[in-house]
């Protein structure tokens, strides 16, 4: 038997276990004023400071994962109570974090699973994150056959949701191009549910890249799935995107350099830009430099061998750097230009989707600001 607890520790409901591997595997206490499956997350009583101090959310689909994986150390752990990850579950975790790894099997339910992060977590500005298992063994199996690094190195693996589904389409073609079609579509249907537009941009460029489509045609089969809800990619969006991305891998650049030279100001990079936010190769690098200052107070080089060639090298690029492009002020001047860009690209969806659902007067202003804004942007 289970206890169940709410976020302040009081006792809401139970759960008991099956001994004989029948179904359902767990039965639940019924839904209550108290106690709702839907808006519960196992262990956040416990885990919730440790969720908070990391910014980032571990979800799990069983009770035993969630303690084991606990019990092992990583503590920013929960798991769903049976159900599908709901909105009252984003809301719960949103009061604490902003990122969320979920471990899904790599299989159509993972798939599935992952499409349903992508609903719920853009809708509340949360990051969703993909961990799988290739060899279909649960989280708690997991540690405890290989241990808590293998899990924390599965989790610095994982995949943005979008990619982990075109992954999964991708691998089921035949080798024609009507079955590549049908999984570049699908994956497009995904994209269509996000609201940033800089950010679907952003998606459609990464598609083009992997799938070896060209991004006019990926736009256009864009626009024909979401124009039904007048919600096109504005072309204004579309050329300001690449202008955003390379503000941000130039700045993430800086910042990469300046945690491996172990500047003073890492806590206020990360504060600005956490370890989620890095684009590869610099997610990966960082990760790394991060667990060599935890563990042996500073960067250290023969630790970044583990890294593939391409990682290495940038890498070892950055760090042989000259230190004057990360002194504190240049530093400081970064992290407002990085605070501006996130401001700027807020600023232009909230505008947009205000301009598809209202008419008349008020929406010839808002074009007009809108308009302003991104000439404002651009002279930048």
């Amino acid at each position: 038997m289970i206890p169940i607890f709410d976020l302040s520790g009081k006792i809401i409901g139970f759960s008991g276990r099956s001994f004989a591997n029948q179904e359902p595997k767990y039965l639940n206490s019924v839904d209550s004023p108290l106690f709702k499956k839907g808006e519960t997350l196992y262990l956040m009583n416990f885990s919730k400071d440790y969720i908070r101090e990391k910014n980032e959310a571990i979800i799990v689909e069983g009770y035993f994962d969630a303690i084991i994986l606990f019990e092992n150390g990583i503590k920013n752990v929960v798991s769903t109570m049976g159900t599908a990850f709901t909105e009252q579950h984003a809301k719960v975790i949103k009061r604490f974090a902003s990122t969320i790894y979920f471990f899904f099997d790599s299989d159509l339910g993972g798939r599935n699973g992952a499409e349903r992060a992508i609903d719920v977590c853009y809708k509340f500005d949360l990051k969703p994150l993909i961990v799988t298992s290739n060899n279909s063994l649960d989280p708690d199996e997991i540690i405890l056959k290989d241990g808590t690094d293998t899990v924390l190195s599965m989790l610095k693996d994982a995949k943005d949701p979008v990619f982990f589904i075109l992954d999964f389409e991708l691998s089921k073609t035949d080798g024609s191009i009507q079955s590549k079609n049908i999984a570049i579509q699908k994956t497009i249907e995904t994209i269509s549910k996000i609201e940033s537009k800089t950010l679907v941009f952003e998606y459609i460029k990464e598609i083009s890249i992997k799938s070896k489509i060209d991004e006019r045609f990926l736009i256009d089969a864009y626009n024909k799935i979401i124009g039904k809800s007048r919600n096109i990619v504005s072309k204004d969006l579309i050329s300001l995107a690449p202008k955003f991305q390379d503000r941000i891998y130039r700045i993430q650049e800086i910042f990469t350099q300046a945690i491996l030279q172990n500047s003073p100001l890492i806590n206020e990079i990360l504060n600005v830009c956490p370890l989620t936010e890095f684009r590869d190769p610099f997610r990966k690098i960082v990760s790394k430099a991060l667990e060599d200052i935890e563990n042996k107070n500073l960067p250290d080089p023969s630790s970044w061998l583990e890294l593939d060639q391409e990682t290495y090298n940038k890498a070892v690029e950055l760090y042989m750097r000259d230190e004057f492009l990360v002194r504190e002020e240049s530093i400081r001047e970064h992290i407002e230009s990085y605070k501006d860009i996130k401001i700027y690209e807020s600023k232009l969806n909230e505008l947009y989707n205000e301009i598809q659902n209202i008419e008349g007067e008020e929406k010839l202003q808002k074009m007009r600001e809108f308009n302003a804004l991104i000439k404002q942007y651009k002279g930048r």
